[in-house]
């Protein structure tokens, strides 16, 4: 059996932004709305306004990351991960349990695509996603007050989704600032905090 490989780029080991380098104090931002797995649903399935969808898809699924990346070397941020298959909350969980921290969403402020919470509410939810929410409902502390369609969104499985990025408090209107001059949206949507004696590692609030 034979396979070719390809160098593509160089790392400094000592500036690499990790999921297991989070930290207590540590801000969280989101650099693409949340929702493509449930509009995809929806796109499938020809559901109201299904051509708008799809061009929302295409729009943002089109993006690359690119500028997020070189965020992470501009300002040797500790700590970031992509949101695909596992969604936002399956990668978050994952960056709790690997750097022993918990981390807190504020949901209110996430940023959903039009349609998503809509698309949600009447059941439009992929199968992976719904595997995601039962997969990590031990270590997931959901406070009463979040509404069950934005839950799922949470955990809704992604496609070509944005990054977070873990960013220092004292540095993050800079990289905010920074992101959204090049065109990239920059959404506060939570915080780093002290590892919970009951073991819960992500707090929906």
């Amino acid at each position: 059996l034979k396979y070719g490989m390809a160098v593509t780029g160089i790392i400094d080991p000592d500036h690499v932004a990790a999921n297991d380098k989070l930290r207590p104090g540590l801000r969280l931002l989101l650099t693409k709305p949340l929702g493509t797995g449930i509009l995809a649903t929806g796109v499938k399935a020809r559901w109201d306004d299904h051509e708008e969808s799809e061009a929302l898809l295409q729009r943002w699924c089109g993006r690359l990351n690119r500028i997020p990346g070189e965020a992470i070397a501009h300002f040797r941020i500790p700590a970031a991960t992509d949101i695909t298959g596992f969604g936002l909350g399956g990668h978050l969980l994952e960056m709790a349990q690997a750097s022993g921290v918990c981390v807190s969403l504020q949901t209110e402020a996430l940023p959903l695509l039009p349609h998503a919470l809509e698309y949600a509410r009447m059941g439009l939810i992929p199968a992976g996603s719904h595997l995601n929410r039962t997969h990590c409902a031990p270590a997931v502390d959901v406070a009463p007050s979040v509404d069950e369609a934005v839950e799922s969104i949470v955990f809704d499985a992604q496609t070509s989704g944005g990054i977070v990025l873990a960013v220092p408090g004292e540095e993050l209107a800079t990289v905010r600032d920074w992101l959204e001059a090049r065109g990239e949206m920059a959404v506060e949507i939570g915080e780093v905090l002290e590892a919970r004696p009951d073991g819960k590692r992500l707090l929906l609030r």
